[in-house]
């Protein structure tokens, strides 16, 4: 997996688990975590965590969606709904 795809990948896992305020954003935060250190895990480990990053990823692309709510012109509010 290319390196920008893989950045890009966290980066939107990032955003959907700082959305979902449950366990398995929980989980997805310190997935994202796991990855800044990749300097520090074994390969294998790396390409699991990989896989997993994929997976979580499909699964929240697959299944909710980001809804945006305009407060005010400067305040823009964003929620995860599951469909």
């Amino acid at each position: 997996m290319g390196n920008n795809k893989l950045v890009n990948m966290i980066n939107e896992l990032e955003e959907y688990s700082n959305l979902e305020d449950t366990e398995v954003g929980e989980v997805c935060s310190l997935l994202v975590k796991i990855s800044r250190y990749s300097d520090y895990i074994s390969r294998e480990f790396y390409s699991s965590l990989q896989k997993e990053i994929k997976s979580q990823l499909d699964n929240f692309k697959n299944n909710t969606k980001i809804v945006q709510e305009i407060i005010t012109h400067k305040s823009v509010s964003k929620k995860l709904e599951w469909i």
